[in-house]
């Protein structure tokens, strides 16, 4: 690399590398070298800059906008490093971040997350029918493997359908290895209030099932399901 000029001293040739050292008396956050492009049109400039330091939490890089106004990225001495404005991005999808270990392991590897809503379709298993409600709405987080679903029915009325109750419309198909199992509660819903009632998930719906002592779980019918019943809900499970 050729560099013709540092400051007052002309310099033929770099043949190795650039080594800059603050001056004795510089002040611990003293700027000790300015990497910028000027900005003709104001006069400001984009660039970085790094800092002097004497102890590992100082400032050691910095990257700051325009009018080094805001610090966009800093990586301290102590090997922290702060991301003052702005996300972190990924070039390629599908990769993540590494947690716990000092090698790429895929099991320590978080490489998805999103939120977003699922829309709600209530039917009768055997017979769809046909819904109505005043209101429905679903909410879903997705962390790696886990999603968790979060729904509310408001006034909804099942009609000419048969068999088990499923709503329909899960943001992610069920898998893994267990049965996913969550809470709900029931306004104008026909069930034994001796049993207990959870809401499951499988494929991509949800279904309410009823444990029975001693015996066979059962899940509510669309007989059950009373005109301008309410649900509300969440499920946990693994993709």
């Amino acid at each position: 690399m050729a560099i013709s000029k540092i400051g007052s001293n002309s310099v033929d040739t770099l043949s190795s590398k650039l080594t800059l050292t603050a001056a004795d008396g510089v002040e611990d956050n003293d700027y000790i070298m300015e990497l910028t492009n000027a900005e003709a049109t104001d006069g400001r400039s984009y660039g970085l800059r790094v800092k002097a330091g004497s102890t590992s939490a100082d400032q050691s890089f910095v990257v700051q906008d325009h009018d080094a106004s805001n610090t966009l990225l800093k990586v301290t001495g102590d090997g922290d490093v702060n991301v003052g404005i702005g996300d972190i991005l990924f070039g390629t999808a599908g990769k993540g971040i590494n947690l716990g270990v000092t090698s790429n392991t895929d099991s320590n590897t978080l490489d998805d997350y999103e939120e977003g809503t699922w829309t709600l379709a209530p039917v009768g298993a055997d017979t769809a029918g046909s819904y109505s409600a005043s209101a429905m709405s679903g909410h879903y987080t997705k962390i790696g493997r886990i999603v968790h679903v979060e729904f509310r029915i408001t006034s909804g009325t099942i009609s000419g359908a048969g068999g088990t109750f499923r709503i329909n419309g899960l943001p992610f198909t069920v898998g893994g290895v267990g049965y996913p199992t969550g809470s709900s509660s029931f306004f104008n819903v026909d069930f034994d209030p001796d049993r207990r009632q959870d809401v499951n998930g499988s494929g991509t719906y949800l279904y309410f099932l009823v444990s029975v002592d001693n015996g066979t779980w059962t899940s509510i019918q669309v007989g059950g399901m009373s005109s301008g019943h309410y649900i509300h809900g969440s499920l946990t499970y693994s993709v």
